[in-house]
């Protein structure tokens, strides 16, 4: 969860002890450790605007060998 106006451009995940990180053709991050494979599914993001819950499109996008970020569809401005 992010406050409101908070800059998404700004997360940056890292993980430790991972090979080698790649993104599937489902959207689903791959985090290879030797012969073994974490998956962390395709991210889901909303925004709340007037009380209703609008999903946003985002997807992880690779930022090096170890680390993601997020890069997330444009949003509704804070307090409208």
């Amino acid at each position: 969860m992010v406050r409101p106006g908070a800059d998404l451009r700004r997360i940056l995940v890292g993980f430790s002890g991972a090979e080698k990180l790649e993104v599937d053709a489902r959207g689903d991050l791959l985090l290879r450790t030797g012969p073994d494979v974490i998956r962390q599914r395709k991210p889901i993001a909303y925004q709340e605007v007037n009380g209703m819950r609008r999903e946003i499109p985002v997807r992880y996008v690779l930022k090096g060998a170890h680390r993601v970020a997020f890069k997330v569809a444009a949003m509704i401005p804070a307090g409208r």
